[in-house]
């Protein structure tokens, strides 16, 4: 998914966002095949990404400022290289620590996380982060990092002559692979159908022993 935005404000490598109580920084990237190298390091069940995506590893630091413990888990960010596409984190064994973790008023937290990009921004170059907490994103709002240099956004005025506001805006007029539904402040594009053995082969080490028991057809 892509989000439509108007100048953006975006923090530069390796400094500190102000996001609700968190005061959160990505401290180190590891990208490309040096990500892939290090996700099955930690568990050899770790597969590789879709075509033309690569992995990119993030360790990420959160400091909670506010009054109350809160949540902070991979599943609040994701990634777009330079075609816009925001992608949430994929489900993979991480290495030590992840960044999973309720976290007490003044305490603070480190880990990693795993998002994909596409593989001409491997290095992480042209690469924006986006966190949103899934629990409280409407309260917080977000905060989008560059990982390297300057990255490519795609804003309302440079998306507006690439999408048709009438695909998906009905059911006589659904949306299909690669075609983009504009709804709310999102720009979202199914890019790939998979099925059967596909599904399996792509699926994290939890859901394919689910498969190897019979669980999953």
């Amino acid at each position: 998914m892509r989000q439509l935005t108007t100048a953006p404000t975006i923090v530069p490598p390796g400094e500190t966002a102000t996001v609700g109580p968190w005061r959160m920084t990505i401290a180190e990237s590891i990208s490309g095949a040096d990500a892939l190298t290090t996700l099955q390091d930690a568990n050899d069940g770790n597969q590789e990404p879709g075509e033309d995506l690569v992995y990119l590893l993030l360790r990420v630091s959160c400091h909670n400022r506010g009054e109350t413990p809160c949540v902070v888990s991979t599943a609040d960010f994701a990634a777009a290289g330079a075609d816009g596409i925001f992608r949430r984190s994929p489900s993979v064994a991480l290495p030590d620590p992840a960044l999973e973790a309720t976290v007490a008023s003044g305490e603070a937290v480190e880990g990693w996380i795993a998002l994909v990009v596409p593989a001409d921004n491997a290095d992480g170059s042209d690469v924006v982060v986006r966190y949103d907490s899934v629990a409280s994103a409407a309260v917080w709002g977000s905060a989008l990092f560059a990982v390297r240099g300057e990255p490519v956004v795609v804003t309302d005025e440079g998306a507006a002559g690439e999408i048709n506001p009438e695909v998906g805006a009905s059911a006589d007029a659904p949306a299909g692979l690669g075609e983009t539904v504009v709804t709310g402040g999102w720009a979202v594009t199914a890019v790939e159908s998979i099925t059967g053995q596909e599904v399996f082969d792509r699926a994290g080490p939890g859901l394919q022993a689910l498969g190897r028991s019979g669980g999953i057809d």
